[in-house]
């Protein structure tokens, strides 16, 4: 979440190489989706999300940022049961790596400047940290600026476990195969606080 109230910055024509401040509101809502050979699922992150002070650098059609790391606890990932809670923690090695870092590393694209009530396009470059493992990934998100001091942003992160060397659960004596691609879903309403 803290991430992409970085890009918030971007929305409300803050680009200044100066640190502002952003919460998230509560009606922002983290998504991780995943599915099996025998149904869906989805663990909702129930995190209670600190001021961020990210710092910015401007560039051509783009901004890199700096301090722009959201750290989601495992343990506050709910999947709706306890016992789904528990495989997901340990399929995701919380006892070893309690945590996932997204850090937001660049965006670009027409958002840069956003419009009152307007949906535009930006392009984010995110590091995920899990597992003890670090990739980088592209991914398209929806901004819309509500007014001078709150934005929305939606979109979608699609990764695999096995790109952080996490072996994919086969339950029930193999019977039944979680499969290896999960999305990170995404809905934020951010609020500049200075």
């Amino acid at each position: 979440m803290r991430l992409f109230i970085l890009i918030a910055a971007i929305a409300n024509n803050q680009v200044t190489g100066i640190a502002q401040q952003y919460i998230l509101s509560d009606n922002s809502s983290v998504m991780l989706k995943g599915s099996s050979t025998v149904n869906t699922f989805t663990c909702a992150c129930l995190e209670e999300w600190p001021v961020l002070s990210p710092v910015l650098q401007p560039g051509d059609n783009q901004v890199a940022f700096s301090n722009a790391n959201l750290i989601i606890a495992i343990k506050n990932l709910d999947c709706g049961n306890r016992m789904m809670n528990k495989d997901l923690q340990s399929t995701l090695h919380a006892d070893k790596y309690p945590t996932i870092t997204v850090s937001l590393m660049t965006a670009t694209g027409t958002g840069l400047g956003l419009i009152n009530g307007a949906w535009q396009t930006l392009q984010a470059q995110l590091k995920i940290q899990l597992n003890g493992q670090e990739n980088a990934y592209w991914t398209v998100i929806n901004a819309k600026k509500i007014d001078d001091h709150n934005v929305q942003f939606r979109g979608t992160l699609n990764l695999k476990m096995t790109d952080f060397k996490i072996v994919p659960p086969r339950p029930f004596l193999g019977m039944i195969v979680v499969h290896d691609e999960m999305e990170v879903a995404l809905d934020l309403y951010i609020h500049r606080v200075n």
